[in-house]
This record gives structure tokens, C-alpha cells and sequence, in this order.
């Protein structure tokens, strides 16, 4: 049997959350999505200024960052890649190389959306050598998941702090 059901994809989300596709449960099993787990692990961490880098295009990133936004999660810049396919090809060290390029002192999250988007590099480089947090959708989506699961994360946090929050 169920315990949860995981959809992956954030864009998708977002563009369906005012028409309720997602629904909060199926047959009593809890639905969850990772824009609804982003805000909610933004919101369990309260960050003070947050870089937002998704592969979308400038009207895509537009509506997600207003999605942020408008749960009172400060984003002070999107960066967005514009990539239409093939997005889990994108050059890492380009991603890497951009949000350097955007970085402001006193970032304390960077947000990474997009289930397709390869981010454990990220993660790690960032955490490690700048001492950024950073929360990506999958990894949201599978924290969320784990704890609707009550799976103790802590043998997780090599893949992010994420993983140590309770």
C-alpha cells in the first residue's frame, strides 16, 4: 500500500496550483509537490535573502519567483537558463559559474528548481566551500517524504543540511 504520493515536477506545480490538479490526497494517501515542499522547507528555515536559479524561461521563472514571493520568501534575484530540452544535460559548472556571478553578500539559501535539473554538485560545492545553504526540488520533495514517512534523514545530510533539519 501507499504511503504518499510524490509528483515530480515544479513547473507543473506551479502552473496547475489554481486550478487544484494536484490534489492534497488520493483515496486518504497525501499528495505532495516539490513547489509546496520548497515553500515549505523556505519557511521552516526563514531564510533573509534568497538566489533562485532555475532552467525555465524569464516567464516561468517570473511566475515561480512570485510564487516565492508571494509566501514571503525573500528572493532578491532569478536566474534563469531558458533551456527548453535536454535540461538534465546543462554544464554544471556554467550553473555554478552564474550563481557566483549573482551572489550577494549575505545570501543565506540558494533555491534550485526543477525535478530535471541535476543538483547534487551544487549542493555540496556550495555548502562546503562558501558555507551556503542550499535546497533543491527533488531534494525538497524527498525530505518532505521522508518525514510525512517518519525516515530519521540523518544518514542523508552528505546530500545536503536539509537532511538535518527535524
Amino acid at each position: 500500500p501507499l504511503d504518499v504520493i510524490g509528483f515530480f515536477c515544479t513547473s507543473a506545480a506551479m502552473l496547475q496550483k489554481d486550478n487544484h490538479i494536484i490534489p492534497d490526497a488520493i483515496n486518504g494517501i497525501p499528495c505532495l509537490d516539490p513547489l509546496i515542499t520548497l515553500i515549505s522547507v523556505c519557511q521552516k528555515i526563514n531564510p533573509k535573502k534568497v538566489l533562485l536559479l532555475s532552467p525555465y524561461n524569464q516567464k516561468t521563472s517570473g511566475l515561480l519567483e512570485n510564487s516565492f514571493k508571494n509566501a514571503n520568501i525573500p528572493v532578491y534575484k532569478s536566474i534563469f537558463l531558458d533551456i527548453s530540452k535536454d535540461i538534465d544535460k546543462y554544464d554544471l559548472e556554467q550553473a555554478k559559474k552564474l550563481i557566483i556571478d549573482n551572489l550577494e553578500s549575505n545570501t543565506d539559501l540558494i533555491m534550485i528548481s526543477c525535478t530535471n535539473f541535476r543538483t547534487l554538485d551544487i549542493i555540496s560545492f556550495f555548502e562546503n566551500k562558501f558555507g551556503i545553504s542550499v535546497i533543491s526540488s527533488n531534494q525538497s520533495l524527498f525530505w518532505a517524504i521522508c518525514k510525512k514517512l517518519n525516515i530519521d534523514c540523518n544518514k542523508l545530510k552528505k546530500y545536503g543540511f536539509i537532511f538535518q533539519l527535524q
